[in-house]
């Protein structure tokens, strides 16, 4: 089975997906991990209809490994950067506490 009629179809699949969620009327602002969760998604969806179909299920596996390692990277740097900005905000009320406390 010849690949390049899936390749436009995974590219239709990606970029259907992607246009729904873009105009999809969501009842509120979706957050950037969920936006970026839809984007790669919809990117890894199409690829594997891509290559699934002529059986390479090596490649994605690969691509689907690539993906989780980096999504821990993004989801463990916005929860570390939640984690330094708490602590930011009680150093700032613990300074401004002692500041009113010695007046």
């Amino acid at each position: 089975m010849t690949e390049t009629p899936w390749l436009f179809v995974s590219v239709g699949f990606a970029a259907l997906v992607l246009l729904v969620g873009h105009w999809f009327p969501w009842p509120s602002k979706l957050p950037r991990l969920g936006a970026y969760s839809i984007g790669v998604g919809a990117i890894l969806g199409g690829f594997t209809i891509w290559r699934g179909v002529v059986g390479d299920w090596e490649t994605v596996a690969g691509l689907v490994s690539i993906v989780g390692g980096s999504a821990l990277a993004v989801f463990g740097a916005y929860g570390i950067d939640w984690l330094v900005g708490k602590i930011k905000k009680a150093n700032k009320a613990e300074r401004t506490h002692e500041r009113e406390r010695t007046k």
